[in-house]
Formats: structure tokens, C-alpha cells, sequence
């Protein structure tokens, strides 16, 4: 009863959230799996790492995108790759853990905790090297990381094909302290900052429609999540602190300097948001 409350309370946000001048886009035909999720909050960080050592999880058809690429659209990055010119080579990814209130996944209710559980994310961006399937939307990341804090809910999104693993996951806002962490196989992350100043919208949710692909990587599966998202507000996330530890190529990268570096950009908070996304079947790589 509790989880139907919840996604109809999230349903109704999703009414007021597209009128604040985003919306949910539509989803291409053909997907094998369907979620909604949402009213959600998140705490999101930024790590430039070295790709060499991921190179295996890539599927076919992409590549990493360098931070030399990405630079020439995001001034602050630009004077990033001045000040680092030996990385203009790295990859980019950013990492949330987020406190969702309500989703499903398939007829699979989420048990969240009311927003104190949730997931988290790992996504390196990703440019195409084969453009043959049309289906694949907006930016594009590798699934590098995918942990959620429903056991039963992962164990249905590994079968349906997309990466979830189960993870103790703690999502919190106490006044302006927000605190995040995660606790997974091999990986603990903990995060936090203060919040401040007024809600605003980030600028990358300002488009009417906003779109991201999220591909399986390497040996997990054939598959690719497209995933459309609208009612972002943020808040500045003054004094943030990040700790990582274990043997996951993300702990690597971000405790080693030699392989990444997690003060690339400042880490932000953002809130408020739906989510609905769609899983599809890869289609074959042109030879």
C-alpha cells in the first residue's frame, strides 16, 4: 500500500514538474524493460580519470569521450585542460547517489525507504562510433556503476538486462546538511555538503525535453537504457566532502592521482526530479 501511495504522490509531481518548463520526452518503440522513478534528490560528483584501464567494459560501437572534446562546449572544463594539459586524453564521468522517493521497474514497486534509499551511479560519457541504430538519445554513458538499494528490485533489473547490483544506500537532507552514502561489494562512498542560497535551475535542465543513453558495458549484457528526465531545481552544495574506499575501478581512479581526479569540478545537488526511462536490445555493430 505504502509503495502505491508513493508512486501515486510521484505521478501528481510529475503533473507540476512539467509545467516549470520541462517535460518528459517520449521513448522510442521497442523497449524490452520500462521504470519511472521520482521524486527524486541527488548529490553529484565529477571524476576525470585515465580510460585505459576500462577499456574492456566498452560494447561495441563506442568509445570513451576525452576531456579535450568535451572542453570545447564547457568553459570551466576548458580552463581545467590549460591547467592539465597531460589529461586532455582522460575520460569524463560524473557519480550521484540518489534518495528516490517512489519508482517501479516493469510491476516491480520499489521499497526506498521514502526516499532515504534509492541509487547510485557511475557514468562515463561515451561518444558513438557506429550511428546505425537511430534509437539511442542525447548524451552517452557507459554504465560503469549501478547500484540499488532494493535487492529485489536489482535482482529484476539484471534479469531484464540492465547492470543493477544491490547496494546499502542513505540519503538524507537534515535542515541545509545533506549527507549520501553508499556501502557495495568492494566500494564504499560517502558524501556530504551544505546546502545554500535559493532553488535554481541548472543549466543543463533547461532544455524543454532532455534525453541520456546508458549502455551496458562489456559482458553484462546486449542492452542500452534511454532515459528522459524533467523538474530539476538545484542549490548550491557549499563545503562538500567525498570519501572512497575498496578495489572498484572507481575507488582506484578516484583515490589514485596518477589514474584520476575527483576535483575536477565542484559537487553539486539537484532535487525535485522525475525519471522515466526505457531498456532496449543493442542492435548488432556494423562490421
Amino acid at each position: 500500500m505504502r509503495a502505491s501511495i508513493l508512486l501515486a504522490l510521484a505521478a501528481g509531481t510529475l503533473a507540476s514538474a512539467a509545467t516549470a518548463g520541462q517535460r518528459l520526452g517520449p521513448l522510442p518503440p521497442g523497449a524490452i524493460a520500462h521504470s519511472i522513478a521520482g521524486p527524486s534528490d541527488q548529490m553529484i560528483g565529477y571524476l576525470a580519470f585515465d580510460p585505459a584501464p576500462l577499456a574492456a567494459l566498452l560494447p561495441p560501437g563506442v568509445r570513451f569521450r576525452t576531456l579535450g572534446e568535451k572542453a570545447a562546449d564547457y568553459p570551466g572544463l576548458a580552463r581545467y585542460v590549460a591547467r592539465h594539459p597531460e589529461r586532455r586524453g582522460w575520460a569524463w564521468s560524473f557519480f550521484e547517489i540518489i534518495g528516490i522517493s517512489a519508482a517501479r521497474y516493469d510491476r516491480v514497486a520499489a521499497h526506498f525507504r521514502g526516499g532515504r534509499g534509492g541509487m547510485a551511479v557511475w557514468y562515463p560519457e561515451l561518444a558513438r562510433t557506429d550511428g546505425a541504430d537511430r534509437r539511442p538519445l542525447g548524451d552517452q554513458n557507459l554504465a560503469a556503476g549501478s547500484w540499488v538499494s532494493d535487492p529485489r528490485l536489482a535482482r529484476h533489473m539484471r534479469r531484464r538486462g540492465f547492470p543493477a547490483t544491490a547496494a546499502r544506500i542513505d540519503f538524507r537532507i537534515a535542515g541545509d546538511r545533506l549527507t549520501a552514502s553508499l556501502s557495495a561489494p568492494g566500494l564504499t562512498i560517502s558524501g556530504s555538503c551544505t546546502l545554500a542560497g535559493p532553488f535554481f535551475v541548472p543549466e543543463w535542465a533547461q532544455e524543454p525535453v532532455s534525453y541520456e543513453t546508458m549502455w551496458t558495458q562489456a559482458g553484462e549484457g546486449d542492452t542500452y537504457e534511454i532515459v528522459t528526465w524533467a523538474g530539476h531545481r538545484a542549490r548550491r552544495c557549499e563545503h562538500p566532502a567525498w570519501r572512497v574506499a575498496g578495489v572498484h575501478p572507481f575507488a582506484r581512479a578516484f583515490n589514485d592521482p596518477a589514474l584520476g581526479d575527483p576535483n575536477m569540478l565542484p559537487a553539486a545537488f539537484a532535487g525535485g526530479y522525475m525519471l522515466e526511462s526505457a531498456l532496449y536490445r543493442r542492435a548488432p555493430a556494423r562490421r
